[in-house]
């Protein structure tokens, strides 16, 4: 009868808190103290890695794949990414033993950036030579960027023609009501333009919006 292989358990924990449940298998068995059925009972400690105890600066000191790719997890804003990119293809030229990671690496790194709110354009099915990454990264967020400028401009002249058609209604037929605030809410630009000026002529609030 041959031996049984050795079993090394790992917990990988990447909640935004520290892992505070219990390691030890023995921890988690429900029995009293004085059973006589804990001789029986499986016992064993896992090695836990919880991301979230680590600081930037530690795991960039252990210069290992896998400090990277806890990196790439925790980025909180898209602009960290394509430094985290040409840091793992530096990492890769030293170790060209692990070549075939680098796909799964660079939709890892697409997958995050959609995480991170930038819209995806041509992934998450197309896929990226890794050493392209970098570059396609800080294009990506450069055009995420102006688009969101141009969305917080469009917001901002919506919610600008909004406050003042509530103030023409309310010159004109008094306080707006619930449904009418609805409507202009949810109205795009151009529908206020009408009614901005149809509200000049109109002879009750109903013809406004009809």
């Amino acid at each position: 009868m041959g031996f049984l292989p050795p079993v090394f358990p790992v917990i990988i924990h990447n909640g935004d808190r520290p892992w505070m449940a219990p390691i030890r298998l023995r921890e988690l068995i429900g029995l009293p103290e004085d059973s006589h059925l804990w001789k029986f009972q499986p016992d064993g400690q896992c090695f836990l890695l919880d991301e979230v105890r680590y600081r930037p600066e530690e795991l960039d000191e252990r210069n290992s794949l896998s400090s990277l790719l806890v990196r790439i997890g925790h980025c909180v804003t898209p602009e960290e990414l394509p430094e985290l990119a040409r840091k793992v293809i530096a990492w890769m030229k030293k170790h060209p033993e692990f070549e075939e990671l680098q796909q799964s690496i660079s939709d890892l790194f697409m997958y995050s950036l959609t995480a991170l709110g930038v819209k995806p354009q041509t992934y998450p099915t197309a896929h990226f030579n890794l050493e392209e990454v970098p570059t396609m990264l800080q294009t990506r967020i450069e055009h995420w960027k102006k688009e969101r400028k141009k969305e917080w401009r469009q917001e901002g002249v919506h919610e600008g023609g909004v406050r003042s058609l509530l103030l023409l209604i309310g010159e004109r037929f008094g306080p707006a009501p619930e449904w009418a605030k609805t409507k202009l809410a949810s109205a795009d630009l151009q529908t206020l333009e009408r009614w901005t000026k149809r509200i000049l002529v109109a002879d009750s609030l109903d013809a406004v919006f009809q």
